[in-house]
C-alpha cells in the first residue's frame, strides 16, 4: 500500500471497511477535504496526511501587536496571588476588551502600546515616547479610563464608554495629535 491511500485508524474494522470501498481515491480525497476543513477551523493543517497544530506558527510572529496579544493571552489563566499575596487574576472581560483594542490598533498608523495587567486584575495599554504619554485602563463597567499627555498640550484625565467599533474618542484624538499632526 502506498502512503497516499493508507488510512491510519486504531479500529481495524474501520480501516478494513474503508479499504474495501470502491473508489478508494474518491474516499481519501473526500476524507482529506473533511479533515482539512475541520483542521483549519481549529488552527490545524494537514501536512502529507498528518494533522499538524499550526497555532504555534501564529504565536511566533514578531509584529508588535502580536507580542502584546501573546502577553495578554498568557495572563488569562493566572491564579490568584500570581503577582504576590492579594493579587487577583485579570478580569476576563477586561482582557477581552484590551485584546480587541490592540486588534483595532494593529492596522492604524500608530505605535502599538504595551499591554499590562495589574495586580488588581485590571488590564490596560501604555505608550511612552517623546510625543505621547498615555496610560489607558479598561474598567469593569465597560468604560475606558485614561491619562494622556501629548507633547505641548495639556494633560487629559478622563473616562469614556468603550465604543463598539474604533477607538475611544479621547484616545483616537491623542494618537492622531501625537503621531499624525506632528510629522516632519
Amino acid at each position: 500500500m502506498t502512503q497516499s491511500n493508507q488510512i491510519i485508524d486504531k479500529n481495524g474494522e474501520t480501516s478494513l471497511a474503508a479499504s474495501n470501498i470502491t473508489g478508494l481515491k474518491q474516499f481519501t480525497d473526500a476524507w482529506a477535504k473533511t479533515c482539512t476543513a475541520a483542521a483549519r477551523s481549529a488552527s490545524f493543517s494537514l501536512n502529507g496526511g498528518t494533522i499538524v497544530d499550526t497555532s504555534a506558527y501564529h504565536a511566533v510572529s514578531e509584529m508588535p501587536a502580536d507580542r502584546q496579544l501573546r502577553r495578554l493571552y498568557r495572563m488569562k489563566n493566572v491564579e490568584p496571588g500570581w503577582a504576590g499575596p492579594g493579587s487577583c487574576p485579570p478580569v476576563k472581560e477586561a482582557v477581552d476588551a484590551t485584546v480587541e483594542l490592540i486588534k483595532r490598533l494593529r492596522n492604524l498608523p500608530f505605535p502599538i502600546p504595551m499591554a499590562s495587567v495589574g495586580a488588581d486584575g485590571r488590564t490596560g495599554l501604555f505608550w511612552s515616547d517623546e510625543k505621547l504619554y498615555a496610560d489607558i485602563e479598561i474598567l469593569e463597567d465597560g468604560k475606558v479610563g485614561y491619562l494622556i499627555e501629548v507633547k505641548g498640550r495639556p494633560q487629559v484625565d478622563n473616562e469614556e464608554d468603550m465604543p463598539d467599533v474604533g477607538l475611544p474618542e479621547g484616545v483616537a484624538w491623542a494618537l492622531a495629535s501625537a503621531y499624525l499632526n506632528n510629522r516632519k
